[in-house]
Parts: structure tokens; C-alpha cells; sequence
């Protein structure tokens, strides 16, 4: 074929198309019935309206969760076995759906709901008896839950106002204001969370005798409490300043009501103030907070210690961290002090003090190229928590304390996988309690940990 009749034919093809084209377009005008873009801005709008992956044009939806799971061997001196599976409830299995939007230049608006996902094998609850839970943590009973039936909670449900240079007003399902527990510079409180943690925790000690007592692991200390409450309130975050962040919150009710004329009253109230600090200079991480809070009568989620849902709670706590970036060294500690007052017919009866240190120190490093391997080891100390957390029953254990004891101590490891947002674990803790009123002593209890958090 000669080149005139090639170029001819190109252009017989161009001029095709876009003709081709331009029909199209007419027929699908006209299909519209003359107004395309108005008919596709309502089509998108119903789209947007039957779909959660984007929220609508105003407000944003982010989704988000994990999954955390873990194996748990146990050995009580008398007793040992593993438990596969259970849900680490450190970090327990959730999903959350928050967004914002921008209400102006200054102004932001924006919501949170985070929910946990939990069955009746949870490490928080699991004892020699089984790893399954008779009872959820609010004293509800579990029955005709069987294995793998979940429950649901809500740990969040709030919304937010943000003025820019002012600061964020929270109202609704929050964790309120107070001490920060350890701050995890180092990354081990998936596996090592503050104080006792939360795996193995309802685990019972045995005495000298080989016979279990009534009093466990959480009985000796803070019974797997963070230490803030987390209910209905509302929540002021200030602006950072210079590395510093203030907060405050109420929680509950305006004022605490108890006995009152009306019948039967039980409405308590929260308060809560804190201060944290974080920065670097020259190479070295630095974050510290100090924190306080008060509970009165608080009817929802009070700590876990059992007495306060209808005493007076009140603590106080220091956190302090450090960390060498380029070698990855770090030591990371925090202190609690707590007062009980119960409740009595006549109001709150006389305090008891308890308090609480912590202390871990390690090394977390990029040695394989895959993510941090953070090796570390710790140690705390806990002094009469059993007169907060128990009145003193429980075989063996008769009499109300005027003194007892738990120390702790561990080792372990957590190699990060960052290309999965994961974290692989292997943690280790010995517990030794005493108390005054044990006609013997009381055995140490072994636990080993392992198992993995993967992030979404």
C-alpha cells in the first residue's frame, strides 16, 4: 500500500472516532434526559450513601483495629498447663471508626467509636479452673456463653471540638485524665504492660500446704487497672507547648447522690488531671507525665477494684522514660500511690493506702532489617493492695491484711515486623506474694506469654 492511500485511511480512522465519540455522548445525554452532570451528582450521592469505606464528603471514616492473641502457660507450684489462643488482653482484640472535618480555618469536629471483640478465653480471666470466664470483668454472668460466643464493648463512643491554638473539648465514652501507667518508649507493653498486666491475672496462689487460696495475682495489686477509669464524661486536651500536653476531665455526674430520700441512689462521680512532657535532644528520647484522679461512687468501669464502685478511690502517679535513639538503649518507670475509702451506712468508712513501682530497661534495635527486636527486662513492687482489692476473704486469707506484698519480675523479647504492622512476643514474669494473715506461705507463680498483635 502506497503512502498516500496509508495516510488517508488514518485520517478516515481519526475523523471515526471522534464521531464515534461525540454519538456516544449525545446518546448518553440524552439518556439522562438532557442534564448528565445533575443525574451523575445524584447517583454519586446515593453511592456515598450506601458505602462505610470513605464516610460522606463532609465528614471522614477511618477503620481500624487489631487482632491479639496469645498462648499462656502457667505453673502455680502445685499445678501447671498452657492455654492456647486466648485473647491478650494487655492490647485486647478491637476495631475502631473515627473521622473528622474541617468546620473552618481555626475549627475541626470529628468522633471516635473503639470496640472490643472478646470471647470468654481471655488472659485476664483465665485460672487454674479453666481458661474460660464464668464472669465478665463487671461481675455480669457469663453464662450460656459457650466458648467463641463473643461479647462486645465499648470502650469509646465520643465526639470532639478542636479550636486551633485552644485545644480539644471530648464528651461522651472516654478514658478520663489521671496517672499514664508506664510510657512505652521501649515497645514491650504488649507483652509487659504496667504493673501486673493483664495475663495470668486471675490466677490463684497456692499455699506451702499445696491448697489454693482464694486470693490471685490481681487480688495483690491493681487487678489489670490501667490507672485511669474510662466512662461517660467530658474531657479537656490542651494545645502541646513547647513538648507539654495538659488534660483534665469529669466523669459520671455533676455531683455524687448516695441513700438518698428518693430510694434507693447510687450516682458517683470522676475527676482527673494530668501533665505530659516529650521531646529529644541530642539523640535521646525524654517523656515524662504525673497524673491524679478521684473516684467516688463510680457505678461503671472503676479501676477493677471492686470496693470503689461504691467507695472513694483517689491515686496519684509519676511516669518517666528514656531513650538513647542511636543505640536503642532505654529505661522507662512508674509510681502509684491509691487511697480506699469503702463505702459504709454512713458515708466512706477510713482509708486504706496502697502503693506501686515499676521499672523496665532494655535494648531495641533493628538488627534483622524486618523491624525493632526489643530485648528487655523489669521489676515491681506492690504493698497492700489486698486490703483494696479484697476485704481479706479467701481460704486461707481470713482476716483483713494490715500488710502484704507481691513482687514481680521478667524477661522477654518482641521482634517487630513492620512490612505487617506486627509484633511478634515471648514474655516471662514471676510473682511472689505474702500476707500477714496466711497461716502459711504462699507459692510463687510462673508465667510465660506468646503470641503476636497484627494492627489494621
Amino acid at each position: 500500500m502506497n503512502r498516500g492511500l496509508m495516510k488517508t485511511t488514518s485520517h478516515f480512522a481519526m475523523v471515526a472516532a471522534a464521531g464515534l465519540a461525540l454519538s456516544v455522548a449525545q446518546a448518553s445525554a440524552a439518556d439522562l434526559g438532557g442534564n448528565c452532570c445533575a443525574d451523575l451528582e445524584e447517583r454519586v450521592e446515593e453511592l456515598e450513601a450506601t458505602t462505610a469505606r470513605k464516610g460522606n464528603r463532609k465528614v471522614s471514616l477511618t477503620i481500624s483495629g487489631q487482632v491479639n492473641r496469645t498462648l499462656m502457660y502457667w505453673d502455680d507450684g502445685g499445678r501447671s498447663n498452657t492455654y492456647w489462643g486466648l485473647d491478650n488482653t494487655n492490647s485486647s482484640t478491637r476495631f475502631g471508626l473515627s473521622g473528622n472535618a474541617k468546620v473552618s480555618s481555626e475549627w475541626t469536629a470529628g468522633y471516635s467509636i473503639l470496640i472490643d471483640v472478646r470471647d470468654k478465653a481471655r488472659s485476664v480471666t483465665a485460672d487454674q479452673g479453666s481458661p474460660n470466664a464464668a464472669v465478665g470483668e463487671d461481675g455480669a454472668s457469663l453464662a450460656g456463653n459457650q466458648n467463641g460466643d463473643h461479647l462486645i464493648r465499648l470502650r469509646d463512643a465520643n465526639f470532639w471540638l478542636q479550636r486551633e491554638g485552644l485545644g480539644r473539648v471530648t464528651m461522651g465514652r472516654l478514658t478520663t485524665s489521671g496517672p499514664s501507667g508506664v510510657i512505652d518508649l521501649g515497645g514491650v507493653s504488649v507483652v509487659a504492660a504496667t504493673g501486673e498486666g493483664c495475663i495470668g491475672t486471675s490466677l490463684k496462689f497456692r499455699n506451702d500446704a499445696g491448697t489454693l487460696t482464694g486470693a490471685n495475682i490481681g487480688d495483690f495489686s491493681m487487678s489489670c487497672a490501667h490507672p485511669t477509669f474510662r466512662n461517660e464524661g467530658v474531657k479537656y486536651t490542651s494545645p502541646t507547648w513547647n513538648g507539654f500536653v495538659m488534660s483534665a476531665s469529669i466523669g459520671e455526674a455533676a455531683k455524687v447522690e448516695q441513700d438518698s430520700t428518693d430510694g434507693r441512689v447510687n450516682i458517683g462521680r470522676t475527676l482527673g488531671v494530668d501533665l505530659r512532657y516529650a521531646n529529644e535532644f541530642n539523640g535521646v528520647r525524654v517523656a515524662f507525665g504525673i497524673g491524679w484522679e478521684k473516684s467516688e461512687a463510680n457505678e461503671d468501669d472503676a479501676g477493677n477494684i471492686a470496693a470503689a464502685q461504691s467507695g472513694r478511690y483517689e491515686s496519684w502517679g509519676i511516669s518517666g522514660s528514656l531513650m538513647h535513639v542511636p543505640t536503642g538503649l532505654f529505661v522507662q518507670a512508674f509510681w502509684l500511690e491509691a487511697e480506699l475509702a469503702p463505702a459504709t451506712a454512713a458515708g466512706f468508712g477510713p482509708e486504706n493506702k496502697a502503693d506501686m513501682w515499676h521499672i523496665q530497661a532494655g535494648v531495641a534495635r533493628n538488627f534483622f532489617g524486618i523491624g525493632n527486636t526489643v530485648l528487655y527486662a523489669e521489676y515491681a513492687n506492690f504493698n497492700d493492695w489486698l486490703r483494696l482489692n479484697t476485704a481479706g476473704v479467701g481460704q486461707n486469707l481470713l482476716l483483713a491484711p494490715t500488710s502484704d506484698k507481691m513482687d514481680v519480675w521478667g524477661l522477654g523479647i518482641v521482634q517487630n515486623i513492620d512490612a505487617a504492622a506486627m509484633e511478634l512476643y515471648l514474655g516471662y514474669r514471676n510473682y511472689s506474694a505474702s500476707a500477714n494473715t496466711s497461716t502459711t506461705g504462699l507459692k510463687d507463680i510462673d508465667v510465660i506469654a506468646a503470641g503476636a498483635r497484627i494492627r489494621f
